[in-house]
């Protein structure tokens, strides 16, 4: 029995990474493209967020739930609520409008 949930939890983790390593390649043939047209997608850092931080916040300015965000990205609902957190402190949202000014600086940053 343990050697089957063993079995199942690498599998798991192996999927999450093949999942994961296909995601980056898509994202670095695009960026191909944008270049071979002579422009590039918006830079989440001058923004001062981290990559995962502004796929998080991509998907709240597209009205994602943290929930619906989880099952998105492969995270848990609490790892995704620590990204917000951390996102809206280095925006400067708080309250019960964070979401909207988190959406409103994605859409200004070219995030959304």
């Amino acid at each position: 029995m343990a050697f089957d949930r063993a079995h199942a939890e690498h599998e798991l983790a192996r999927d999450v990474g093949v999942r994961a390593t296909a995601r980056d390649e898509a994202e670095a043939r695009a960026d191909r493209a944008l270049e071979a047209l002579g422009a590039r997608r918006p830079d989440a850092r001058a923004g001062g967020l981290s990559a995962r931080e502004a796929e998080v916040l991509r998907l709240v300015a597209a009205g994602a739930s943290n929930a619906d965000i989880a099952r998105e990205l492969v995270l848990s609902v609490r790892t995704v609520e620590r990204h917000v957190a951390n996102l809206y402190l280095r925006i400067g949202a708080s309250g019960r409008t964070a979401r909207a000014v988190a959406t409103a600086w994605a859409h200004t940053h070219g995030i959304a």
